[in-house]
């Protein structure tokens, strides 16, 4: 009687391993989706960190990322080329870039701020020196200064329509924090889905395993 138990206690772990093999399509579930969420939130923490400390350093600057800054538009004045609400997306000036054309879109420092409007004149001096002049699309009139190739951030390279009002969050410390810290827990729960997924498997295998047992004995 003892050994004809002992069989059918074997035969029914058997039999539970050959429902649910060693892969189990939780845990293959639950891995992918952690390397897929991991992958996309790494770049994404990146970029908000490298912006976080260059905003701390260089408070005086908009913070860039591989020589690129996202800036947020805040009036009209180049409608209907970007509007107010857009995020433009500035190429910084390198220290070998040459002199910007006519029709070129630049960002330039303005007093405390920087302003993004079009190229529509250059006058070089007798010393080399190069004046721009610069107008908004939509203004009728030509800004009242004219600018240095000091003065230049960079050249527009492309603009995304609405997203400014998120750079504008993004820009601020709140925003900055919360955008670094919200994808590392985000990241950390990723590493933690797959030992989630193995300690349910084997709960539910030890749950299987005793009640089966049970029945066949009482049989």
């Amino acid at each position: 009687m003892k050994e004809k138990i002992k069989k059918i206690k074997h035969g029914s772990r058997d039999k539970w391993r050959k429902k649910t093999p060693k892969g189990s399509s939780v845990k293959k579930f639950a891995d992918i989706v952690g390397t897929v969420l991991c992958v996309i939130l790494f770049p994404v923490v990146l970029v908000n960190i490298t912006l976080l400390v260059q905003s701390l350093m260089h408070p005086e600057l908009p913070p860039n990322f591989l020589g690129y800054t996202p800036l947020a538009v805040q009036s009209g004045s180049m409608s209907p080329f970007f509007d107010t609400g857009d995020l433009i997306i500035i190429k910084n000036a390198g220290e070998n870039q040459g002199p910007y054309q006519e029709g070129d879109v630049v960002c330039f420092q303005s007093g405390t701020g920087f302003v993004t409007h079009r190229i529509t004149g250059v006058e070089t001096g007798e010393d080399g020196s190069v004046l721009y002049t610069t107008q908004g699309d939509a203004n009728n009139a030509p800004d009242g200064i004219q600018i240095t190739q000091e003065q230049i951030l960079g050249s527009y390279v492309a603009h995304i329509r609405r997203a400014g009002d998120f750079v504008m969050y993004v820009q601020t410390p709140r925003g900055m924090v919360g955008c670094v810290l919200l994808p590392i827990v985000i990241m950390l729960l990723c590493f933690q889905i797959p030992v989630w997924a193995d300690r349910w498997t084997d709960r539910r295998r030890r749950k299987s395993l005793p009640g089966e047992e049970k029945g066949h004995e009482r049989g």
